[in-house]
């Protein structure tokens, strides 16, 4: 079970043809800028030597902090972040000037929706992205029972709802069919370095449940409780390629380049969206498939990659 709050902001701008193309990039800049700013303490900036690391929002949000004495992903310096950023897909700049996104904090992250609503404020009243669009925000929704955690016409806040990917009741464990066939839709770009399309388009269905099931079991260890319920996890077993059939794809691929702070260069992103008809042992695949709309698939859901939809056709 994985817990998580979704933080939906909603904002106009008087310049919309200033906005760049896909709006995760200069949104994610904003929040690992404008986080460390708010919070940091020392004057070093240093992370890695900091005493305050193991209670600091920033780190525990925009670094993946792993725990002390970990047993898993031991190899690497950090782990997944405990957010995904849910944005529209790539359009032409000037097309709409309402700001519209959705945070989502997973685990021992959600205590920090302040600072993530406060950071975004500043954000909003600094400027975004290169040219420094300026974002009038109008709500913050994610309240239970579809109310506001915030609006423009009103002082107060409200709690987020904690919602949880157990509440997520539609399941295809009932199906009759050993084999469903879905229609995945790529909204944001999708980063999977082990999908080749061009070579090997019948490895789609594969890759797609290896690499959603991985970041699904990783976000579960760092940030999720054990599902303590019965009958709620398949058996584990292997599938093989030949067992997924893609019925149906039309891709498109999207580029577009970043600077990048840590590494002080210009650092290009790509991936893929468009769709896919996918025939397959889907529900003998697991809890992942329920979550990967929430979770994202993929590399790069920092920058709000990976947002996928599916739904089971006949």
């Amino acid at each position: 079970m994985l817990s998580y709050v979704e933080l939906q902001f909603q904002g106009r701008t008087d310049h919309p043809e200033s906005m760049p193309e896909f709006s995760g990039i200069p949104i994610r800049g904003a929040l690992g800028n404008l986080l460390k700013q708010i919070v940091c303490q020392s004057p070093h900036g240093d992370c890695g030597v900091c005493l305050l690391q193991s209670a600091c929002p920033y780190p525990a949000v925009f670094e993946g902090l792993p725990p002390a004495n970990r047993t898993f992903m031991t190899k690497y310096p950090r782990i997944p972040q405990p957010f995904v950023l849910s944005v529209e897909e790539p359009t032409q700049p000037g097309s709409d000037a309402n700001f519209c996104f959705t945070v989502r904090l997973f685990g021992s992250s959600i205590r920090y929706w302040p600072y993530v609503c406060h950071t975004f404020f500043k954000a909003g009243e600094g400027g975004l992205g290169r040219n420094r669009t300026v974002i009038h925000w109008q709500n913050v929704g994610g309240a239970p029972e579809g109310r506001n955690v915030w609006s423009a016409d009103s002082s107060s806040w409200s709690e987020p709802q904690i919602r949880s990917t157990s509440d997520i009741t539609e399941s295809l464990l009932d199906a009759q069919s050993d084999v469903q066939r879905l229609r995945w839709r790529f909204i944001t770009p999708l980063n999977m370095p082990s999908v080749d399309l061009k070579r090997r388009p019948e490895d789609l269905g594969l890759q797609l449940f290896l690499g959603g099931k991985r970041r699904w079991e990783t976000l579960q260890h760092f940030y999720g409780v054990p599902d303590t319920e019965p009958g709620t996890s398949l058996p584990e077993r292997r599938f093989d390629a030949a067992e997924f059939s893609t019925i149906h794809s039309e891709f498109r691929p999207w580029a577009a380049t970043r600077f990048s702070g840590r590494q002080h260069r210009r650092m290009t992103v790509e991936g893929l969206t468009g769709e896919a008809v996918i025939e397959g042992p889907w529900r003998q695949t697991g809890a992942w498939l329920m979550a990967a709309p929430v979770i994202h698939v993929g590399k790069k859901t920092s920058f709000g990659f990976g947002r996928v939809e599916w739904e089971l056709i006949s």
